[in-house]
């Protein structure tokens, strides 16, 4: 059998770097809670209503904007859903996709190396909520208070575009030309075009020496994880309580349901995850083109089918479920691209960021599902 996912790392990574965020209408507020439903019967659940494990006036829909950490970002909400669910002693900090991404690139840093991804160039929902297992959940209102916190995130994706699949790389802002040339030059560069990076190494002058060290090595993941350690120094909660994800691959389906029983299979399993006492949002990876083209009708389980072209490889998180005026079934994606609703093709079927999409559309077009259970 064609293998799916060797196929789709590269096309994951590609995607995720060439963009596909767009700026996501304000419509009617969201509805009540509704009881745990019998599978697949699609009655009424909102996890973003008041009361929910995302309520929305607590956890907004945020803007990834041009990174490519769509992962992080559906990691992030699925941690503090639980979080918020079942733990009421939480502080109701919300987790720091930023955070999350860099620690992903420390503690998977194996599988990273061998699937020629590097730091902050995309990754697993379910790694990534696994790095916060480990590391904790920083708090990102934390870092967005922080001086100059809008450079941050830039400053960190300038280091990270130094680098490709671990090689160091030139990039025209850096004049870095190889592993150890030029880097005191580069350093200064970098800190002068960030003074945020400036205000944190004042509290710890190893910054200086680990930007130093990245720039002559060939991974940068140690002074990211320097950066991120600092800002978040006395701003983390543990996470010892939080469950170990659980995921399931196209490959996997694939080789007990073929075409479009995967499909199926698929659905049938995000019907049973909304339907729990406590529903927690699913992480999916799907061809977010369904979010941007009406006439995106294939199926990725019937072949024939160009993923660069067709796809956008993306990762979000279901929150709802309903049943549309038309007698069909929908789910509710969350996106990370803000509370707006301009770019999706049927402004229509937006809420806040939020997309109504018909289950069958989703199912035909999911490479993977996270879940915390």
């Amino acid at each position: 059998m064609k293998r799916l996912i060797p196929q789709l790392l590269s096309a994951y990574t590609l995607s995720l770097l060439a963009g596909i965020y767009s700026a996501p209408c304000l419509a009617a507020p969201p509805a009540a809670p509704a009881s745990a439903a019998s599978q697949d019967d699609c009655s009424a659940v909102r996890l973003d209503a008041p009361g929910g494990p995302m309520e929305f006036s607590k956890m907004p829909v945020l803007n990834q904007g041009n990174t490519p950490l769509c992962f992080a970002y559906a990691a992030a909400q699925m941690i503090d859903a639980y979080r918020f669910s079942h733990d009421t002693k939480q502080p109701k900090q919300l987790t720091s996709p930023l955070a999350l991404a860099t620690q992903d690139g420390v503690y998977n840093n194996e599988f990273r190396t061998k699937n020629h991804i590097s730091p902050l160039e995309g990754g697993m929902i379910w790694m990534a909520i696994g790095a916060g297992r480990r590391a904790g959940s920083c708090s990102y209102e934390a870092i967005q208070k922080l001086p100059g916190s809008e450079e941050l995130n830039s400053a960190i994706q300038e280091l990270k575009n130094l680098y490709a699949y671990g090689q160091a790389r030139p990039t025209a802002s850096s004049k870095l030309r190889a592993p150890g040339e030029n880097t005191d030059e580069v350093a200064d560069l970098i800190l002068c075009k960030f003074p945020v990076l400036e205000t944190l190494s004042s509290s710890n002058k190893t910054i200086v020496r680990q930007l130093k060290a990245a720039l002559r090595s060939r991974s940068v993941s140690p002074f990211l994880k320097e950066v991120i350690d600092l800002a978040c120094k006395n701003h983390t909660t543990p996470l010892s309580n939080l469950p170990a994800p659980e995921h399931l691959d196209a490959d996997e389906v694939l080789a007990r349901f073929p075409g479009e029983k995967a499909s199926e299979h698929f659905i049938h399993l995000i019907h049973e995850r909304l339907s729990t006492k406590n529903p927690q949002p699913i992480g999916i990876t799907y061809c977010a083109s369904i979010l941007f083209q009406k006439n995106r009708e294939k199926s990725i389980f019937t072949g024939d089918f160009d993923y660069d072209l067709n796809c956008n490889l993306h990762a979000s998180v279901i929150i709802g479920r309903r049943k549309a005026p038309d007698g069909s079934c929908q789910f509710l994606i969350r996106n990370a691209a803000g509370p707006t609703c301009d770019s999706y093709y049927d402004p229509k079927q937006c809420e806040n960021g939020q997309v109504w999409v018909d289950r069958k559309r989703i199912g035909d077009n999911l490479l993977k599902l996270a879940w915390i259970p």
